[in-house]
């Protein structure tokens, strides 16, 4: 068998029953892209090694239920994803030792703090793909917390459109970040439960 010839999906398959080398052909597939975009938010070439490393060091050490719909959608999110934690963590540690402005405040704390942040404002990201009609009403169903009937006086339309403009939304939404791969980081269950509750 010739791994390289292998599709990402037969390489997750090998890789959930720890075969090293289907691993070593997923980090050689992807790690001349990876570094490139870690390289393009940190323009540190040795900051980018490491975020790239620490991102492989995991997957492997989760190997077992690590299986992204998209490979390549994942691995470029959770490089983002990665380099957001590591800059908002240095810059709110900062923050925090300078002001003394937390009591008691842990490392746990601040690692939710950032997650949530940056799952946040990547949702948002997603919710602003949706088609101009179905962001429009969802946004104005979950950030504003208007009612179907509200909304459909608002914006003129039935509230039944109203509605089939809100299960498209959520429907559009869910497979956006499946395809990113988001679903798979266990900050966004964290985060979906605290601030999406019901709304997924």
């Amino acid at each position: 068998m010739t791994y390289s010839s292998l599709s990402d999906n037969n390489l997750l398959e090998l890789l959930q029953n720890s075969d090293q080398i289907a691993f070593t052909e997923i980090y050689n597939r992807y790690w001349k892209k990876l570094c490139a975009i870690a390289f393009n938010l940190t323009k540190d070439e040795s900051s980018a090694t490491e975020i790239v490393q620490d991102l492989f060091v995991g997957i492997w050490e989760r190997r077992v239920t690590f299986y992204p719909r998209s490979m390549e959608n994942y691995l470029s999110v959770a490089v983002r994803f990665s380099f957001y934690k590591k800059t908002e963590r240095e810059r709110r540690r900062k923050y925090i030792e300078s002001e003394a402005c937390i009591s008691g405040f842990n490392e746990t704390d601040l690692e939710k703090i950032i997650e949530t942040k940056f799952l946040e404002e990547y949702l948002h990201a997603q919710i602003d793909r949706l088609p101009k009609q179905c962001r429009l009403v969802f946004k104005s169903s979950r950030l504003n917390k208007l009612t179907n009937r509200e909304i459909a006086q608002q914006l003129s339309l039935s509230e039944k459109t109203v509605e089939g403009h809100l299960t498209k939304s959520l429907k559009l939404l869910k497979g956006y970040l499946n395809e990113s791969g988001l679903f798979l980081l266990v900050s966004l269950l964290y985060f979906l439960q605290k601030v999406l509750t019901n709304l997924l």
